[in-house]
């Protein structure tokens, strides 16, 4: 996923599948400074910017439990799969069920 920039402000958000937002500001067209940290919910990598209404929206569902550690000898790390129909969206604080 594409980080999303904000040209009023100077800010560019980039999540992580782990449940983080990252916001950096644009100091200048070669520097970029870590603003804040965000903890969302683990999946939550899908966003969309509103620059109108700045607001930041991050989708996600619920998965289920992590999977016990593997042997050394797997070098793909195991993933947590989602749970059917339970789809999430946030948006400034404000988590909206958007499961049937």
């Amino acid at each position: 996923m594409p980080p999303a920039y904000e040209p009023e402000t100077g800010l560019i958000f980039v999540s992580t599948r782990e449940g983080m937002v990252h916001i950096f500001h644009e100091d200048s067209p070669d520097k970029f400074s870590e603003a804040e940290t965000i903890k969302t919910e683990y999946g939550a990598k899908t966003m969309g910017l509103d620059t109108k209404t700045h607001n930041l929206f991050v989708d996600t569902a619920d998965f289920g439990p992590a999977p016990p550690p593997q042997p050394i000898i797997h070098t793909r790390r195991a993933r947590r799969f989602r749970e059917p129909s339970a789809y999430w969206s946030t948006a400034n604080d404000r988590l909206t069920s958007l499961s049937q």
